[in-house]
């Protein structure tokens, strides 16, 4: 056991001065290391080996019997023994040869020159390789030609030769694609024809036919057509869509109207059918306008808390089939329809009409009304003072009473303005 520590340790003592005694090999050594002559290499390593096997051979023990044995040849010059076959000099050349001079006073190391080629070199004397270039990054270097291949080329879809249709043309119950698919039917010979879209612009919808030739175009051009119940395409310019445009607006003016103090909470399906029976006309189209309304305002502080005004109006906007219906509704005499116990103001779209202003600004403002009174209780006054209208503001959580404005014509012969006075309601002053 002690002679195995002593053995290890005289091991690792021996490796220690080994690596203290190790100097490095500069770098014109490991060149002469690398690159001597291969004669010294050569006559050393056969010296070397023949005294090992020399040593190792054995020395041969005297003949006892001199019958019993074979023969021994005599050793030929030229014929080398079986132990001694690795000593033969090598015949291959040595591959590495070196391709610079070796300078002494060499301290720096070569620095590589820029390869353009795709094939890996390596630089003598240099421990990095440069990547290669592929040839899209060569062919990147060069100048490219430029060559004008769409010069003279017009795209079809860049036409100018576009028709349209309305969507008013066709029935109001289908879909844009069923109307794509009736265009493209009743266009199936025609193979001039690039394509189909719908486009809507402000109020109006159209499909427009993008047409790939003039020919096609002049020909078909206002022409009916048969399997669209005779419906003939429009020429298509920015001009005449906007002719559309402004004939359009002042046809949703003409026919449409607003509606006002509607009660937030009252059924739009309802009001649509009192006033269908009051016009005797068919409406096209109907918009609610509905104010936000906080669910909780125990969360804000007490000063905005007291100061908030439910909202208990909403506004619709109805659009008739025919002019008329409006001009039924504001030729009446009242500027309203009554309806239970809540009176709808009626106001026109168009500001323009004579009587806008006076239906939108109030000519008396009433005070200290009841909360519970109704435009029903306050007729004695709205029949003293030739009102047209009236509405009741909204109040606070915190009122006491509330307000009401009057509208009257101011335009009528029989108008009289008041200042200022008070009146008893029912006990209150």
């Amino acid at each position: 056991m002690a002679d195995g520590t002593r053995s290890k340790n005289a091991k690792r003592n021996n490796q220690k001065t080994q690596f203290e005694n190790h100097t490095n090999l500069s770098d014109e050594e490991m060149v002469a290391e690398t690159y001597g002559q291969n004669q010294k290499n050569s006559s050393t390593s056969k010296t070397t080996k023949k005294q090992k096997i020399t040593e190792s051979s054995p020395t041969p023990s005297p003949l006892l019997n001199s019958d019993n044995n074979m023969d021994v040849d005599d050793k030929n010059e030229n014929e080398h023994p079986l132990s001694s076959e690795t000593d033969v000099p090598s015949r291959d050349t040595n591959p590495v040869e070196p391709t610079a001079p070796i300078i002494a006073n060499q301290d720096l190391m070569d620095t590589d020159q820029q390869i353009n080629n795709s094939i890996l070199e390596t630089t003598q004397g240099s421990t990095s390789t440069q990547a290669p270039i592929s040839p899209i990054d060569a062919n990147n270097d060069i100048t490219s030609q430029s060559i004008e291949l769409f010069k003279n080329y017009n795209s079809r879809s860049n036409t100018e030769y576009v028709l349209f249709f309305m969507k008013d043309i066709f029935d109001k119950e289908k879909s844009n694609n069923e109307i794509l698919n009736d265009l493209k039917n009743a266009f199936l010979t025609e193979h001039d024809i690039i394509s189909y879209r719908p486009v809507k612009r402000a109020t109006i919808e159209f499909f427009t036919i993008l047409v790939g030739s003039e020919e096609t175009f002049n020909r078909l051009k206002e022409k009916p057509v048969p399997l669209l119940n005779n419906a003939a395409p429009q020429i298509f310019s920015n001009e005449k869509i906007d002719e559309l445009i402004k004939y359009n607006i002042e046809n949703l003016k003409a026919r449409s109207i607003n509606l006002l103090n509607v009660p937030i909470n009252y059924d739009i399906n309802l009001l649509i059918k009192h006033i269908a029976n009051f016009t005797r006309s068919a409406i096209d189209s109907y918009k609610e306008y509905i104010p936000n309304k906080r669910t909780n305002i125990r969360n804000l502080p007490p000063k905005i808390r007291f100061q908030y005004k439910t909202p208990i109006y909403k506004k619709v906007t109805l659009t008739f089939n025919k002019a008329s219906a409006v001009e039924y509704l504001l030729s009446q005499h009242k500027w309203g329809i009554l309806i239970e116990n809540f009176l709808i103001r009626i106001n026109p779209l168009d500001e323009n009409i004579a009587n806008f202003k006076e239906r939108t600004t109030p000519t008396y403002i009433v005070t200290g009304i009841p909360l519970n009174a109704t435009v029903l209780d306050l007729s004695p006054l709205t029949d003293h003072l030739k009102a047209r209208s009236i509405e009741f503001l909204p109040t606070k959580s915190v009122s006491l009473h509330k307000v009401a404005n009057i509208y009257c014509n101011t335009n009528d012969q029989d108008f009289v303005a008041y200042n200022k006075f008070n009146t008893c309601f029912e006990e209150w002053s």
